[in-house]
C-alpha cells in the first residue's frame, strides 16, 4: 500500500476479484469518513482523564479517549486542534512528553471497507 500511496493518482480497492472503490486517496479518505488522530503522551505524574474531559469540549473534537499515560483525540484535523488542545494542557498543569499524530492512509481505508486488514 505504500507504493501505491507514493506513486499513484488513482487507486482502486479490489476486495475478493471484485472493484469496491476508486478514486484519489482524499477521496477514498472522505468516503469512509476517515479522520486524524492527535495522541499525548503526558507525564507520569499527570491525570490524563482531566485533560480528556477539558478536550471533549474544544470544537472540532470527535472523541477523546485515555489508555495508560495517553490521550486519544479523534479529529478532522489533528494540525488544526493542536495548538488549543496543549493550551488546554498547559492551563491543568499537564506536562506533554510527546505528541504523534496519525492520519489515515490506504491500509486503514482498505480495512474500513473490508473489515479486515490487507494480510487476512
Amino acid at each position: 500500500m505504500e507504493e501505491a500511496e507514493e506513486l499513484s493518482n488513482r487507486v482502486g480497492i479490489i476486495d475478493h476479484g471484485d472493484l469496491i472503490a476508486i478514486g484519489t486517496q482524499d477521496e477514498l479518505n472522505r468516503s469512509v469518513g476517515e479522520t486524524d488522530t492527535l495522541i499525548l503522551h503526558v507525564s507520569e505524574e499527570a491525570n490524563p482523564e482531566t485533560l480528556a474531559v477539558e478536550v471533549r469540549k474544544v470544537k472540532g473534537v470527535i472523541k477523546a479517549e485515555v489508555t495508560d499515560h495517553e490521550v486519544s483525540i479523534i479529529t478532522p484535523s489533528a494540525e488544526e486542534l493542536l495548538a488549543p488542545v496543549v493550551t488546554h494542557a498547559n492551563n491543568l498543569g499537564i506536562k506533554i512528553r510527546s505528541i504523534d499524530i496519525r492520519e489515515p492512509n490506504l491500509e486503514t481505508v482498505f480495512l474500513s471497507l473490508t473489515g479486515r486488514a490487507l494480510r487476512d
